[in-house]
């Protein structure tokens, strides 16, 4: 006879999901207000550096809570952070070009989240530090970036 034996999963790694997916939704809600405040740039920058910042801290995240707390900001900034590059990227291009923009920063993203997949099992072969640096660097690297684009906030959208 076969008996099928599940593997023994506490039952607060499905709450720590649920506690980072609700910050993520909270992070969304309140997007709209942040970007008013502070301009879709500006919120792209400090977004990407603290978010770049906060995945480099999760290497020397001490217990289970400070990790839930620091993944929870980091996943949260970073997400409409990146949401809001759209908005940045698009008001610097015509009309005419909108949808290829889009379509080419999609690429990009994609291209990204496949090479970072490749390259994680390869960052953990080297060591349990390489993969934080990677993330919070490409993160850091794309905010300092961001410093060259222009603004937007008074351009005319043709």
């Amino acid at each position: 006879m076969f008996i099928l034996q599940l593997p023994n999963v506490s039952i607060d790694l499905y709450v720590n999901n649920i506690v980072v997916s609700a910050s993520g939704l909270v992070a969304y809600c309140f997007a709209g207000i942040t970007v008013r405040a502070i301009g879709a740039k500006n919120l792209l920058i400090y977004g990407l550096l603290i978010s770049g910042s906060l995945g480099i801290s999760l290497y020397w995240s001490v217990n289970g809570l400070s990790t839930l707390i620091i993944s929870s900001v980091f996943l949260s900034v970073a997400a409409v952070s990146t949401s809001s590059l759209l908005g940045v990227v698009l008001a610097l291009f015509p009309t005419s070009l909108r949808s290829l923009v889009v379509a080419i920063a999609m690429m990009f993203g994609r291209l990204g989240a496949l090479a970072g997949n490749m390259l994680f099992p390869v960052f953990m072969e080297m060591g349990c530090i390489q993969p934080f640096l990677m993330i919070g660097g490409v993160l850091l690297a794309a905010g300092a970036l961001s410093f060259i684009l222009p603004d937007t906030e008074e351009m005319s959208l043709k």
